[in-house]
């Protein structure tokens, strides 16, 4: 009796099996995409964050120049670029409760296939009990 409620899953575990790794395959998809997005994000950020580091190595030579209108454009263009350095890295780095988890749909195929094996072993278990008495 076990032998032919085997062979009746192994075909259903092998269906199973190719079906996660399709699955699997699209949930990838989604993370590299996610991925992708932010590491483009932090590298602006980064760029960013470098020309205003040079953008304040400017202000401080020039104030060391007569003039005084050319000590505040670099020190605005620093402000500027950094303020928009932290824009842009900012929800790139932040990990709220609004961030959708890894791989959902491999999760919910675990789940339903969790649900369907343990019905399947109780029908199984049942009918073992009912053949044996």
């Amino acid at each position: 009796m076990l032998a032919s409620s085997l062979s009746r899953l192994i075909p259903l575990l092998l269906r199973h099996l190719d079906a996660y790794g399709a699955v699997a395959g699209e949930d990838a998809k989604d993370v590299v995409a996610l991925l992708t997005q932010r590491l483009v994000r932090v590298v602006i950020a980064a760029s960013l964050a470098l020309l205003a580091a040079i953008m304040t190595c400017a202000f401080i030579i020039m104030l060391a120049w007569n003039q005084p209108w050319r000590e505040w454009v670099p020190a605005v263009l620093a402000l500027a670029l950094a303020l928009a350095a932290f824009g842009v890295a900012s929800p790139a780095l932040r990990r709220g409760n609004g961030t959708k988890p890894l791989f959902p749909r491999m999760r919910r195929e675990w789940r339903r296939d969790r649900e369907l094996m343990e019905r399947t072993v109780a029908t199984i278990r049942g009918s073992d009990s009912q053949a044996g008495t």
